[in-house]
């Protein structure tokens, strides 16, 4: 988005220069310089969230620049999940208190969601009159539905209905997890777009540039297979799209990507929920954009830990505000102080899955590449290589990595994310020893406690958690255990 936004920038006369980036890669000394010397700051939520949390004073002076100088536009806000949208209000509420009378937020979003709208309106005053909406040039859509493929073969099932239906031709398709985009582009011979720890930039960028060439000169047989990486931020043009149901926010997000600029669009959705509403009768021939997001976010089964991620996102600004604890909400701030007294630091809130570091150019590697497959380690703990999809995926899978579950310094219940006659999944902030690593490391961890089969235990991060004495889950017991996180 950079790029584009530079080079429309041009036309109202103005050029690189006048740019700078606070994102994750960008070295402190680069972002004081950029804060004090460009007209516009291009930044991710999490890196302005980081510098607020951060106990270094040239850090803290960082984010007290950035809340004292700039108006603030935020993009996709549609996708924003019950995480940032706490993390968003927090961050509102941060700017006001050193300009009260500030004005200057703007928001942009292919839709407002009513819980995104109730935040605006709570903390900023916003009313209708603050609203413009433009006219949509989305174009007619047309669906086809057909129920989720879960088994060992299901790459080569999905690829069989793709070519059936003729989707082939200038064709994105968005998986869940980076292996299910892997496994399609093997099948159907399309480019490969997935993240960082298994793909490079460089790589990424180029298989985005050959699809486009691809679409401008309307050359056949045109994919680009893509994980949840693909989803949000990356502008692209299709005639076919291709998607599988996830959490309500994420599934919604992918249906905005059909249809745009005006373009006729035909979507295949791989959705449990949205087969069962047709087989019961409650799809229509016909739905507006409008009314069939909104029957997904009704009716969409899968959905998030809210009550962790609301704590999460408010604790992020404990350390900064503690002293003006007028700011939290009480209920909050109960939250907050449980977190603080348990130790718990601020790692769960970047992605829930502790980090390490590529040997070559910086790039970043989760515990969960780690466990799951056999690369190769350097004694300082980076892997050995860059990144790539056919080392990753053709890696040889580790045997179990071991884990002591800290159960007595979980801060906050678990949240029961599904429950059915054949057992329970579970989301659990807690504190975990793994057995590569010598220190405890507080995360996020999905704890499935049903029996695990041929299809599960490819879905899981290689993990046997012992969650007591005598009662073992995931890996070579029973179960599965992941960290949570999107598969990107």
């Amino acid at each position: 988005q950079t790029l584009q936004l530079v080079r429309i920038a041009k036309m109202f006369g103005f050029s690189q220069d006048d740019f700078g980036e606070v994102m994750g890669g960008t070295k402190i000394p680069e972002i004081i310089e950029n804060i004090e010397s460009k007209r516009f700051i291009l930044a991710t939520p999490d890196k302005l969230v980081t510098l607020l949390n951060a106990y270094e004073r040239t850090r803290h002076g960082a984010a007290i620049t950035i809340l004292r100088r700039f108006n603030f536009v935020f993009d996709e806000i549609h996708v924003y999940n019950s995480l940032m949208l706490t993390s968003l209000k927090y961050f509102i509420r941060s700017v006001r208190e050193f300009r009260p009378d500030m004005r200057g937020f703007y928001f942009l979003s292919a839709t407002f969601p009513e819980r995104t709208w109730q935040i605006l309106k709570e903390e900023l005053g916003m009313s209708e009159k603050d609203r413009i909406e433009g006219k949509s040039f989305a174009g007619e859509i047309e669906l086809a539905i057909e129920p989720e493929k879960t088994s060992c073969k299901a790459a080569k099932h999905i690829a069989e209905i793709i070519r059936d239906l003729g989707m082939t031709d200038h064709s994105i398709m968005i998986f869940n997890t980076a292996l299910r985009a892997w496994e399609l582009s093997q099948e159907v011979g399309g480019n490969l777009f997935v993240g960082q720890d298994k793909m490079s930039e460089a790589r990424r960028e180029k298989n985005f540039a050959i699809y486009e060439q691809n679409y401008k000169c309307d050359r056949p047989n045109n994919i680009l297979c893509g994980s949840p990486a693909i989803e949000a931020g990356v502008d692209f043009k299709a005639k076919n799209l291709v998607i599988e149901e996830s959490y309500a926010d994420s599934f919604a997000q992918r249906f905005g990507r059909a249809g745009r600029a005006g373009r006729p669009c035909k979507v295949l959705v791989f959705s449990n929920t949205l087969y069962q509403l047709a087989e019961d009768g409650m799809l229509q021939p016909q739905h507006s954009r409008q009314d069939f997001l909104k029957l997904i976010e009704t009716h969409c089964q899968q959905r998030e830990p809210t009550a962790i991620f609301n704590s999460l996102a408010a604790y992020a600004y404990y350390k900064f505000w503690r002293k003006e604890q007028r700011i939290f909400d009480p209920e909050d701030l109960e939250i907050m102080e449980k977190l603080d007294q348990k130790g718990v630091d601020y790692s769960p809130f970047r992605g829930f899955v502790p980090y390490t570091e590529y040997e070559i150019g910086g790039q970043k590697i989760s515990f969960k590449s780690l466990f799951k497959k056999d690369l190769p380690v350097l004694p300082n703990g980076k892997v050995k290589g860059a990144p790539s999809p056919e080392r990753y995926f053709f890696a040889n899978r580790r045997p179990p990595v071991y884990a002591v579950y800290k159960i007595q310094s979980t801060p906050l219940p678990p949240e029961i994310l599904a429950e059915d006659d054949k057992g329970k999944r579970r989301v659990s902030l807690c504190k975990v020893k793994f057995d590569l690593f010598s220190q405890w490391f507080w995360t996020v961890l999905d704890i499935d406690l049903l029996d695990a089969d041929e299809e599960s235990s490819k879905g899981d991060d290689n993990i046997t958690l012992q969650l007591s004495d005598n009662y073992r889950v995931g890996g070579d017991a029973p179960g599965r255990v992941r960290f949570f996180e999107v598969d990107a």
